[in-house]
């Protein structure tokens, strides 16, 4: 409906070629409350505020989804500012973004199972946390110490509890040494 020749209440935009652009929610012309933007890469699902996606599901073309607030995923502030992103090949991280990259606290799971609860540093694996993993014979098994990233692998460097000797392994994203 209008108000005052602005959309208001529920209604739909479209682009001057008639493709839909936004469902949802107005304020005497504005997009305000619950709606779907649709842009050429993505669709943000969720809630506006004066025309600005506020919080939601944006769905990448590719499957990768983002859950959260749109605010804590841009911003770049220091700060941990959580959010969720399920990737298309259905790997999945959880914990801090800064400035639209993995930082701070976080877990990261593979498709197969196999996570890192750590610290993250602008989208690299950096610093003291927990690697569970399944080995071969089926237990699932962790192991907690410093990992970092060289060369798209993971290593975990531990001191291993029967033998107190420093090992360093590498991780989740190379063959599982268990």
């Amino acid at each position: 409906e209008l108000y005052q020749g602005e959309l208001h209440g529920y209604g739909i935009e479209k682009d001057i070629n008639n493709h839909l652009v936004y469902e949802g929610n107005f304020l005497i012309g504005k997009r305000n409350g619950q709606g779907i933007l649709y842009l050429e890469n993505c669709s943000l699902n969720g809630v506006f505020k004066e025309n600005t996606y506020v919080s939601g599901t944006i769905t990448y073309k590719d499957g990768t989804k983002y859950i959260g607030n749109l605010s804590s995923l841009k911003k770049s502030d220091g700060k941990n500012n959580n959010g969720t992103i399920v990737f298309s090949n259905g790997d999945k991280y959880v914990g801090g973004f800064d400035n639209q990259r993995m930082n701070g606290w976080g877990a990261y799971t593979w498709a197969n199972g196999d996570k890192i609860s750590c610290s993250f540093y602008y989208g690299d694996i950096l610093g003291t946390g927990t690697w569970t993993f399944k080995m071969k014979n089926g237990q699932v098994n962790y192991k907690t110490g410093y990992f970092q990233r060289s060369s798209n692998k993971v290593s975990i460097s531990f001191d291993d509890e029967v033998t107190k000797e420093h090992q360093t392994i590498w991780g989740p994203n190379s063959t599982n040494p268990f």
